[in-house]
């Protein structure tokens, strides 16, 4: 429902996953996933890759695979978020309290020209110092010659988080810069962007299960229009409701304050109404910029099949 009247929509979706791991001994594995999914046919290679361990210290991963970094939950803040897009090779070393890792990142459809300056290379470095988990982390990304579009170019990355519990709270806070001209680091046009989060994390594991994340982020990007942002989220949820705790409710928030727009989602999942399902249910309103008059209210309901064989 919004200001042009209300729509209703039915919807039907099928989708599968296929996922396997052969261990060939403690050294040598092969994991991959595999997608289906209908009404809209699509077959896909979501995972697949090898993991070898040298000297029971050293952890090679390579092939096509998901790789996520970063303390933030709620606003993505992944600098190997493409990872499953490209064909990877990471190695990962404990050290000490910690670790550091690389990781090797190579488009799949420049290999028939190998060039090293279409691949990116990440690095970190993480440690836990009185408890204080502190991560240096960096991203050299293919250079500018290397793009078929100039306009797609991303600079290099670089940047530091620091996580710590206070009181069973996970608090944590995330600062990251891209670059646009490495030369002039001392002023604005040396920077792309420049993103920070701070956030804190919580979770009850009572009955009923009670967790929240708050996020607080602040971008600054001098050479667009809209310089600086600020925005907050929060979400929250209950769990092991019912006589039976088979319900479980929850509610996401966004909000962009500079535009003084968001959206505020509410939705409730119950267990065990019919076999291998669950009924969900879900609210979203949307409001400020262009819901300012009028806001956008989508109500929907649906039941999912879910099982493993």
């Amino acid at each position: 429902w919004d200001a042009t009247g209300y729509h209703f929509v039915p919807g039907f979706e099928f989708s599968n996953t296929l996922s396997f791991t052969a261990r060939i001994s403690k050294n040598l594995g092969i994991q991959g996933s595999f997608d289906m999914s209908l009404p809209k046919f699509s077959f896909t290679v979501s995972e697949l890759y090898f993991d070898y361990l040298i000297f029971d210290r050293l952890y090679l991963f390579g092939g096509k695979r998901k790789i996520t970094w970063g303390y933030p939950r709620l606003f993505s803040a992944n600098i190997l978020e493409d990872a499953v897009n490209n064909i990877v090779l990471s190695l990962d070393l404990p050290v000490w309290t910690g670790s550091f890792s690389a990781v090797f990142l190579y488009p799949p459809d420049k290999f028939d020209s190998m060039n090293v300056g279409s691949m990116s290379v990440v690095g970190a470095a993480e440690f836990v110092i009185f408890d204080t988990a502190i991560k240096l982390f960096g991203r050299k990304n293919p250079s500018l010659e290397s793009y078929d579009n100039p306009e797609k170019y991303v600079g290099h990355i670089g940047g530091m988080e620091i996580k710590r519990s206070f009181w069973g709270v996970d608090t944590y806070i995330q600062t990251l810069f891209v670059t646009k001209d490495l030369s002039q680091l001392n002023n604005n046009n040396g920077y792309q962007k420049v993103n920070t989060v701070f956030g804190f994390y919580k979770w009850w594991e009572t009955t009923p299960k009670v967790g929240f994340n708050v996020e607080y982020q602040h971008t600054y990007t001098p050479h667009e229009e809209l310089v600086q942002s600020h925005r907050v989220s929060f979400a929250g949820g209950v769990s092991r409701l019912g006589k039976n705790k088979n319900t479980k409710i929850g509610i996401e928030w966004n909000h962009l304050f500079v535009k003084n727009e968001g959206d505020v989602t509410l939705a409730c999942v119950v267990n065990g109404l019919f076999p291998h399902a669950e009924w969900q249910s879900g609210l979203e309103i949307l409001y400020g910029g262009a819901h300012s008059i009028q806001p956008k209210i989508t109500l929907g309901t649906g039941l999912k099949i879910k099982f493993d064989y």
